[in-house]
């Protein structure tokens, strides 16, 4: 059960809806502007039967995500959350590198700028998101975008297929309940539908979110004491530095190609008081991912270990159609 809030914001059948789709999202991840036009074509096919809620859940590698959603819900303010909304992930490339960008959106929309502005600072956005943060751990949200129809979980940036079948078979269970029980309707009606669907998760496949956010607080726990060099690569002195990250890495990865930018923001920024532990993890779904693992360390036996990492991030997209990378590299 995902509660729907006083200061959601929502869209399409407010009243009575057959159907409510909650999403935890982002304006800085990439798939969910995939998720936004999946959601489009919902709202676009299902309107009259589906509520469509927004929740906030900026993830923290993305440093533009909770200033956008206090942007979003600083329009919001204003009426004009969705219409932000839109701009923010149209215009997501921006992010990064224009500082005026929300001002931009907010005067293109033609809101008052002095409320908006001040808005944009109120704590209690930042208290809107946070709360939002917690409850995305609460019913086992882990990234973006995250949806749950009727409580149904579906995650990542699925095509509207993968949608469809569930809004099918939701709208049919409502009909069935509300002719069962004629004054169901509203938050009633969603509470009854979310328990229905409960009932049809078989008890071994239920996942208690509590006790998932548990077992990873002891992993991590246990992780901290056997993480060992253990012959990995280091950069820096391990025994020597006030800090040690280790880091496990797929070198097919394109988020890990992202990762060794900040990493090596980190070695400028502290040099000698930080040591960066490399612990491969090419991922079964990475078919090169492997093979470059093994040849960054090969390269380490000659003392290049860095330096093979940096040149396969470099080329990574070279590597699914090159079968002779590695060699050119080394």
């Amino acid at each position: 059960m995902v509660p729907v809030g006083p200061n959601d914001m929502v869209k399409g059948n407010t009243t009575d809806p057959l159907v409510t789709i909650v999403e935890f999202s982002e304006f800085q991840c990439p798939y969910c502007v995939k998720g936004m036009n999946v959601v489009d074509e919902i709202m676009k096919n299902h309107s009259k039967d589906v509520r469509f809620v927004f929740k906030h859940l900026p993830l923290n590698f993305h440093p533009q995500a909770e200033p956008a959603a206090r942007a979003a819900l600083a329009a919001g303010k204003q009426g004009k959350f969705w219409e932000m909304h839109d701009q923010l992930f149209n215009r997501q490339k921006e992010l990064k590198t224009n500082q005026e960008l929300f001002t931009q959106i907010a005067k293109q929309l033609g809101l008052n700028m002095g409320k908006f502005e001040t808005d944009m600072n109120d704590p209690a956005l930042a208290a809107q998101i946070k709360a939002d943060m917690a409850l995305a751990s609460k019913v086992g949200a882990r990234g973006t975008p995250n949806f749950f129809v009727n409580g149904i979980q579906i995650t990542g940036a699925r095509p509207e297929a993968a949608f469809v079948e569930v809004i099918d078979a939701q709208i049919k269970l409502a009909k069935k309940l509300k002719k069962k029980n004629k004054k169901l309707k509203g938050e009633k009606l969603y509470a009854a539908l979310v328990k229905e669907n409960e009932k049809s998760v078989p008890e071994e496949e239920r996942v208690d979110a509590k006790k998932v956010l548990e077992d990873e607080k002891a992993a991590a726990a246990n992780a901290r004491k056997v993480l060992a060099v253990a012959g990995s690569p280091v950069w820096g002195d391990a025994k020597k530095a006030k800090v040690v990250i280790y880091e496990f890495t797929d070198l097919q990865c394109p988020f890990c190609s992202r990762a060794k930018d900040t990493i090596d923001e980190v070695k400028k920024t502290y040099g000698a008081d930080v040591a960066i532990v490399s612990k491969s993890f090419p991922l079964a779904f990475h078919a090169q991912a492997e093979g470059a693992a093994i040849a960054a360390l090969a390269a380490g036996r000659q003392g290049k270990f860095w330096e093979m990492r940096a040149a396969i991030f470099e080329r990574q997209r070279d590597m699914k159609n090159n079968s002779e990378l590695f060699i050119e590299l080394a």
